[in-house]
């Protein structure tokens, strides 16, 4: 019984180590790797000791992952309410669906001497209609329904906060066990965005975390909710500081003096 269940738990680790793979392992034991969909899972942690120099104690907003995006960098984190996140992309930013389905039926009849007609339509599709020489009568019916929903370019997307980067980490080996890249971050974090003090990778919070800018007119010090429309504007951002950091060397991320 025992050796079954130690298969059991050995095929989940196995399982869940297999959905994700650091695409480029750095500093012996962690990943510097950015998913492409800047998708994470938000764990919490609180070091006086931190690869950057600055304590937790010095910052409400911050998270590790410098080995990912460098020390003192301004990141935008935010709770993943709404659609596609993917870098570059325009989420689901004026896409719309809809459906409908509509059914009618009728029939008529007539008898009698003379002449009349009757006839009678339904309000999907159906018609009917009923003629003779004398009096007539038609009758029909006719149903039709129709669903649909659009998603509005200015529809909530989630909440964000703004922090800072004060540390690396987390170990490569914790990010195996989740099955996905981890964003570790104060407990404020994870309290302004899923309303408690802790966040651990089993909980499976996820977020979005993108480089950003002090000055790009999102509040700081406190959460915010954005639209889609916004979260775009988000990822435009700092697609163009990224662009700024690697063909002209010109970083104007927001760094520790």
């Amino acid at each position: 019984m025992r050796l079954l269940v130690t298969l059991i738990l050995l095929i989940f680790v196995l399982t869940v180590r297999g959905q994700y793979s650091c695409s480029n392992p750095c500093y012996g034991n962690m990943c510097c790797s950015i998913p492409s969909n800047n998708e994470y899972y938000l764990t919490t942690f609180c070091d006086e000791s931190t690869a950057c120099g600055t304590p937790c104690s010095a910052e409400t907003y911050f998270t590790a992952d410098s080995q990912r995006f460098g020390c003192g960098v301004t990141l935008t984190v935010c709770s993943t309410s709404g659609g596609s996140t993917t870098t570059g992309g325009t989420g689901s930013e004026g896409t719309s669906t809809s459906s409908g389905s509509g059914s009618g039926s009728g029939s008529g009849s007539g008898s009698g001497s003379g002449s009349s007609s009757g006839s009678s339509s339904g309000s999907s599709s159906g018609s009917s209609s009923g003629s003779s020489s004398g009096s007539g009568s038609g009758s029909s019916s006719g149903s039709g329904s129709g669903s649909g929903s659009t998603m509005e370019i200015g529809g909530f997307y989630g909440v964000c906060v703004k922090a800072i980067t004060i540390d690396a980490g987390p170990n490569i080996s914790v990010e195996e066990e989740a099955g996905m890249p981890i964003i570790d971050a104060s407990s404020q974090i994870c309290q302004d965005l899923f309303g408690s003090s802790s966040c651990g990778w089993s909980d499976k919070r996820a977020i979005t975390a993108v480089t950003s800018s002090i000055e790009d007119g999102f509040p700081t010090g406190k959460p915010f909710n954005v639209t889609f429309e916004d979260y775009n504007k988000i990822i435009s951002n700092s697609l163009i500081l990224s662009q700024q950091c690697s063909t002209k060397n010109n970083c104007k991320y927001n760094k520790l003096e």
